[in-house]
């Protein structure tokens, strides 16, 4: 009796995992513009997802390296799907084997890119704390380029002490990066009312919190109304350098973490202008209960900081 040879396919029908995860404000967002499901014998087909033509604005701006890398897989993975996949064994079991192995390769480049845009959102999501992340201008990006190509791979050295270092020197190889950023900083026109470590902007008049309320000092009034204040960085652009990593964030991303609202607070100008690059403790007449409170945020947001950046650096490949 004879015994035809069996013949192997690998069909992609059965329903694929959709990946999904939480953007700020509890918007539930696709990673990806496309659901890419896995069938036997490793085969996997790209699908159009309906709910998420494309990556949300937001996703794409924080994280576009990591969202690019997640749409060139599913291009490959679409390649591969349209490639014959039906098989007689044993006669064609290598371009079996190579399909199936070629397949579980894509698959694995799969998971890990769309694991690394998972990072990236989480961490760019902690630093907007509940707000917007800004993009800089494409002038801005090509400045925080060449900065960056003039280091040629130079790190500063360690993070400086924050009390008993009043004022933080300038990194000098950064100082194109550091400039770069300081003239592009957020004011409070650009800004808008947004909440900036839980707070929004003081009310005109009110008591200036950086001082004693027995000054009487209090929060001016600008021409069309709003109250005077600045975006005050937590951590000083200049300290910023000494945090491990953050010379070797993408323009995009440094900007970012520069710039982030999880950096940023409402001041007064004279006490934001008084604190210049420093800490708190230099704010002329400052109130000690103040200046200890700012000590303290300074340290959290460091420490945050540190996590975040590193985090953003896994997802890109890149070493501290």
């Amino acid at each position: 009796m004879r015994t035809e040879p069996a013949v192997r396919t690998t069909p992609s029908t059965e329903p694929g995992r959709r990946w999904r995860a939480r953007w700020s404000r509890g918007m539930v967002v696709a990673l990806a513009a496309i659901t890419i499901a896995g069938g036997p014998f490793g085969a996997a087909e790209v699908r159009a997802d309906p709910g998420a033509a494309a990556p949300p604005p937001a996703l794409v701006e924080s994280c576009p390296v990591q969202v690019s890398t997640v749409q060139g897989v599913a291009v490959e993975i679409k390649v591969h799907n349209a490639k014959p996949h039906h098989f007689i064994v044993p006669q064609q079991q290598a371009a079996a084997t190579a399909y199936d192995q070629e397949a579980a390769a894509l698959n694995a480049k799969k998971n890990a890119a769309m694991a690394n845009l998972g990072s990236c959102a989480a961490a760019t999501n902690r630093l907007s704390a509940g707000g917007k992340l800004m993009k800089p201008k494409p002038q801005t990006e090509d400045r925080l380029k060449r900065g960056q190509a003039a280091l040629n791979g130079q790190a500063p050295p360690s993070y400086p002490a924050i009390k008993g270092n009043a004022k933080t020197k300038v990194w000098e190889p950064g100082r194109p990066l550091y400039e770069a950023l300081r003239d592009t900083a957020p004011d409070q026109k650009q800004l808008g009312n947004i909440a900036l470590q839980s707070k929004n902007w003081p009310e005109a008049e009110s008591p200036d919190p950086a001082y004693p309320p027995e000054d009487g000092r209090t929060i001016g009034t600008n021409d069309d109304g709003t109250p005077k204040v600045e975006a005050d960085h937590i951590v000083p652009l200049a300290r910023l350098f000494y945090i491990p990593g953050f010379v070797k964030l993408p323009p995009r991303y440094m900007y970012q973490v520069a710039h982030s609202p999880m950096n940023l607070q409402w001041l007064s100008p004279k006490a934001n202008r008084s604190k210049q690059a420093g800490e708190a403790a230099v704010v002329t007449g400052a109130d000690p209960n103040w200046v200890q409170e700012q000590q303290e945020l300074e340290l959290r947001v460091v420490a945050q900081l540190t996590e975040i950046i590193k985090q953003i650096l896994e997802s890109l490949g890149i070493e501290i």
